[in-house]
């Protein structure tokens, strides 16, 4: 049995892996002060990222019994303190974390538990949700695990490997506290944070009389080759934003909408926010928990 350290979100409860060959050995996962999880689907304004505990190592044995052999020793790992996770943990010595989204709240995160948990070290890969899943999904067909712990915001793909067996199902300490709805009903997975998709400006370039407040007026002549989204084709959560326009406005707003020449990243929604911050486009209605961040920093950006 393997397990690895990934606490760096506020430091709670157990997770465990499974290799053949290897001894049992459990870590100490961390879930957010918001977490949640869920198998619900997120609405057009809403945006989650979703925690799959772990996934399940496996060396080319025994796929089904080494899932079976998780699932029937999970509960007792309630009985273990954070000490005794903690020595556990420092025999594997690491972990390795595949993350969504902008790096600096993980580099942030990881920096806290390596310094509370010296001799467990943690490397991040970042990257796009709609990469990194490939990547996790080729290391599942090749039946060679190279990660541990992935938050993305493709929920779909915590589903789909739940169903495949390829995570480890475990409820952390609180998890009775968190609402049924952000929280997969047999712990395989929970949601560490939810980020509203907003409008966004530019406050130095627009003015407050022309602040977007409805999909409406991203039409205005002003916007014209000055809007930004990410890639509704290449982004789940602006796609979600772009649905809930179409179904409120139909899809001549999109007719209307491309004739103003907009951009579109695929980048993800940190680009997105910085384009704006930049000054080089006037606005979005596909902001994310960048735009906050920068505002933070002293950056001409605010949301609506």
């Amino acid at each position: 049995m393997i397990a690895l350290a990934a606490g760096f979100f506020r430091l709670f409860p157990v997770l465990q892996l499974r290799r053949p060959g290897r001894t049992k050995e459990v870590a100490e996962v961390g879930w957010t002060r918001h977490s949640a999880a869920g198998t619900h689907t997120p609405q057009p304004n809403e945006r989650a990222r979703r925690i799959g505990p772990c996934f399940r190592r496996d060396d080319g044995g025994a796929l089904v019994l080494a899932l079976a052999a998780l699932i029937g020793s999970a509960p007792q790992l309630h009985a273990q303190t954070t000490d005794e996770l903690y020595e556990k943990a420092k025999l594997e010595k690491s972990v390795a974390l595949v993350a969504a989204g902008p790096a600096e709240p993980y580099e942030r995160w990881i920096r806290e538990f390596q310094q509370r948990y010296p001799g467990v070290t943690v490397s991040f890969t970042g990257g796009l949700s709609n990469g990194l899943n490939r990547s996790i999904n080729q290391q599942l067909a090749d039946k060679k695990m190279e990660s541990d712990l992935a938050i993305f915001q493709t929920i779909q793909d915590f589903v789909r490997w739940k169903r495949e067996g390829a995570l480890m199902s475990f409820r952390p300490q609180g998890s009775d506290q968190i609402d049924a709805a952000f929280k997969d009903e047999d712990g395989a997975f929970t949601t560490v944070s939810v980020n509203m998709v907003a409008y966004a400006y530019n406050t130095q370039l627009v003015a407050p009389a022309d602040v977007p407040r409805s999909a409406l007026d991203f039409l205005k002549p002003m916007f014209q080759g000055k809007l930004i989204t990410t890639d509704p084709g290449e982004d789940d959560a602006g796609l979600l934003a772009f649905r809930g326009i179409v179904d409120k406005y139909g899809w001549d707003y999109m007719d209307k909408y491309m004739a103003q020449k907009p951009s579109f990243v695929t980048m993800g929604h940190a680009y997105v926010s910085a384009a704006i911050a930049a000054g080089d486009k006037l606005a979005t209605f596909d902001s994310t928990s960048t735009t906050p961040r920068l505002k933070r920093d002293g950056k001409p950006i605010d949301a609506v």
